[in-house]
Order: structure tokens, then C-alpha cells, then sequence
């Protein structure tokens, strides 16, 4: 028999497949990373900003798409989480019965699967655009190899991975908003609200280790410099510790708060 946390993911699975936005959404980030890609290969190809290098170009546009996606976490979460209290059919799943902390395991599930799947389109977009109109090659100065196309590629890789572990961070911690909202307008008021607090505090070199939108920008940050042979902001190890472990005390601890949350809530009507 499905779990409770499976039937919550088959029924938002139901949903989205019979809505438009569910296609919109996609095709307008492979639109503008399309556009995005044009714009900073013509200024590359020109040395008004980077080098044209198929990864310069490529990582610059996906440390770009970060804010959209970003954007995304925002809105998706509200949608899925705070509409069923809006338009009251939370009433209707919490009574079958269906257990409370499960419908919000199905509902994170289905949330992290959304944001996953935009975030590799837009890299797989920007990657395939860099490579078959400038190419992935070996970053040289002169005749000494600075970094080689595969340890290039092989970053590219590791960035991606990080950046999609932060974004997860990102979608529980407005999730965990979203469990104590009842209109996705409110949640994304107190989210985007929460997000300019993270952007002044990250201009503060003592609070910017800690936040979570420091790990949604810093991989592809990195990934920029070391494809243009800039001294890298940190080692790569740091970078990877770091990168893993902030985000997972946040997911943590939205998680658990959000649980406690669902848990508690009081549905009235």
C-alpha cells in the first residue's frame, strides 16, 4: 500500500501535470539562459568582460540564473505549500486521515524535485549553448596550461552539485514559512522580505559564512574566477565543507521547525 508521503507525491504529481505553468515555467528559464548566453558570448568575444571560453561563458550564465531559480524557490514553495490553506484543501487531505508530518515529507519531496529539475535545465542549457558556440577547451596563457578541460569540467560538476544542495536548503527554509502561512502572497512577501535581511547581512564579512544564499552564489562565483585564471576566493576544500555543511543546518533546522509546525497548526472552517 502507497505511503502517506507517497500519496502526497502522486496527487502533486496529479496536479502539475494539468497545469500550464508547469510547461511555462520551463521553457521561459531555457529562454533566458538562451538570452543570457547570446548577451555574454558577443561581450566576451569582444573582451568587454571575462575571456571567451566556453566555461567562462557558461558558468557566468548559470551564476546569473542562480537569482532566478532562486526566485523560483520562493514562489514554487508558496504555491504548493500555503495554497492549500488558501483555498482550504489541506481540510480535506489532513482528514482521510492523512498524517500531517508525511503530507509535508510528500510536499518537500515534490518541491526539491521542481526547483532540481529547473536549475538542471538551466545548466544543461547554458552548457550545451557554450559548447557548440565557443567550445570547452583547455585555459591556456600563452603556452602554459593554466587549467586543463577536464579539471574544468570536472568543477563544473562539483558547483552544480553544491549549488543544487543550497537551493535545497533555500526551498526548506521558505517551506517552513510557508507551514505557518495561510496565502502564498504572505509567504512570499515574508520570504522575499527575509531574502533582502540575507543580502544586507551578506555584505557583512562576519555574517556571510552563515546565510544560505552565500552557498546558492559562491560555487559558480569560484567556478567564474578559476575558468577565467583569477586567484580563487577559497580552496576548493573549504569550499566543498562549507557548501555541504551551512545549508544542512539550515535544512535541519527548517525541517524540524516546519514539522513542528504542520503538526500544530489549527485549521479552522
Amino acid at each position: 500500500m502507497m505511503s502517506d508521503v507517497g500519496k502526497t507525491i502522486a496527487a502533486e504529481r496529479f496536479k502539475l501535470a494539468r497545469q500550464k505553468m508547469t510547461f511555462i515555467v520551463p521553457i521561459s528559464v531555457f529562454l533566458i539562459v538562451v538570452v543570457m548566453s547570446m548577451v555574454l558570448e558577443f561581450a566576451s568575444r569582444r573582451d568587454w568582460i571575462g575571456v571567451p571560453s566556453g566555461y567562462f561563458v557558461a558558468a557566468s550564465v548559470i551564476s546569473w540564473m542562480n537569482n532566478v531559480v532562486l526566485l523560483l524557490v520562493v514562489v514554487v514553495t508558496s504555491f504548493l505549500i500555503s495554497q492549500e490553506f488558501a483555498i482550504g484543501t489541506v481540510k480535506g487531505s489532513w482528514i482521510r486521515p492523512l498524517d500531517r508530518s508525511k503530507w509535508y515529507a510528500g510536499k518537500l519531496v515534490v518541491v526539491l524535485g521542481v526547483i532540481t529539475i529547473l536549475f538542471v535545465i538551466a545548466v544543461i542549457a547554458a552548457t550545451a549553448l557554450a559548447y557548440f558556440r565557443i567550445g570547452f577547451t583547455s585555459l591556456m596563457e600563452n603556452t602554459y596550461l593554466v587549467h586543463s578541460a577536464g579539471a574544468l569540467f570536472g568543477r563544473m560538476l562539483l558547483c552544480t552539485a553544491l549549488t543544487i544542495w543550497a537551493l535545497w536548503a533555500a526551498a526548506t527554509f521558505v517551506a517552513m514559512i510557508a507551514s505557518g502561512m495561510s496565502h502564498p502572497g504572505g509567504t512570499i512577501a515574508v520570504a522575499l522580505a527575509v531574502g533582502i535581511v540575507m543580502m544586507v547581512a551578506g555584505a557583512v564579512e562576519a555574517t556571510r559564512p552563515y546565510l544560505i544564499s552565500t552557498y546558492v552564489a559562491l560555487p559558480f562565483e569560484q567556478m567564474v574566477s578559476m575558468s577565467k585564471g583569477l586567484p580563487l576566493p577559497q580552496e576548493w576544500g573549504q569550499l566543498v565543507i562549507r557548501s555541504i555543511g551551512v545549508p544542512a543546518v539550515w535544512m535541519t533546522a527548517s525541517v524540524v521547525i516546519g514539522q513542528r509546525i504542520i503538526r500544530n497548526r489549527e485549521i479552522s472552517g
